[in-house]
Order: structure tokens, then sequence, then C-alpha cells
């Protein structure tokens, strides 16, 4: 079983009302990863 089918199954589960905060959460999570990999080269410029 792969990570992605366990999180589909609770997508699958999860209460329409819930969806929205699950976006945005992911959505944080992104740009987050972005900052990530951009900071080093903020650095180096610094």
């Amino acid at each position: 079983m792969t990570s992605k089918e366990p999180l589909t199954q609770e997508l699958e589960n999860l209460p329409d009302q819930l969806m929205d905060r699950i976006l945005d959460y992911i959505a944080l999570i992104k740009s987050r990863h972005v900052l990530k990999l951009e900071k080093p080269n903020l650095e180096l410029r610094g």
C-alpha cells in the first residue's frame, strides 16, 4: 500500500464541510515547502 492509498480513503470518507479546511492545509504545506527550497538561494544572495 502506498502512502496515497490511506490518504485517498480518508478523503473519500471526509465530510464535505471539512474538505475546504483540508485544501487550505495542503496549500499551506506546499507554500512552506517552496519557501524551504528557496531559502538556501536567498542566503547566498545576501
